[in-house]
This record gives structure tokens, sequence and C-alpha cells, in this order.
């Protein structure tokens, strides 16, 4: 262990797009950066993640970081996840939008397909 992994506490070496997140001060800058990443990244890097996360006290992020690997990782029925998946990473992604300082989404339906 050496450098600015040791100072953390991480053993080992992380891939850089977690060591940017791991350098990461805020709550609502960690929110950010989690929304900005691709899915992939989360795919990928999410026990990383997740571990970061839970050393920063940043429970929302862990949960964020679960819910979407969990719908990622679901079964789809007719190209779709289940209504529950669907509906708990809607809810945790406008948590996590809240302590990122983003403004609320209004609803507006502009089209109607039916």
């Amino acid at each position: 262990m050496t450098g600015e992994n040791a100072k953390k506490g991480f053993i080992g070496n992380l891939c850089p797009v977690t060591e940017i997140f791991a350098a990461i001060d805020t709550h609502s800058e960690r929110a950010k950066w989690l929304l900005s990443v691709p899915l992939e990244v989360i795919l990928r890097d999410h026990l990383a993640l997740v571990v970061i996360c839970r050393r920063a006290g940043f429970r929302l992020g862990e949960a964020y970081v679960t819910a979407e690997l969990t719908a990622l990782s679901a079964i789809r029925v007719g190209g779709e996840v289940r209504i529950w998946h669907s509906d708990m990473v809607r809810t945790i992604r406008a948590m996590m939008r809240e302590e990122a300082g983003y403004p609320r989404r209004k609803l507006v339906f502009k089209w109607k397909f039916w």
C-alpha cells in the first residue's frame, strides 16, 4: 500500500475511474459523479464504488449503486425490467438528483401515443 491509496485505507490498486471517485470530498459531488458516469462503470466497478461510498458514509450512493446494479442484472420480460425495479431506480435517482443539487423534474407529457 503506497501513496494516496494508503492514506485512504485502500488495499491494492484501484482503476483510474474509481480513484477519481475516491478522491471526491462531498456527498453532493459524489452524487453528481455517480449520476454522470455510464452505467457500464457501475456494472464493472460496483464493488469498489460500494466500498468507497461505505467508507465515506455516503449511504445514498451505496443504495444507488446497488439499485442500478440490480436493475441492470434483472431478468427482463418482454424487453422491460419488472415494475419494482424501474420504480426503485426512478426513486433512488430522484433522491440522488436532490442530493446533487439538481432542480426537481416536472413531469410533462407532450406526446400521446395511444
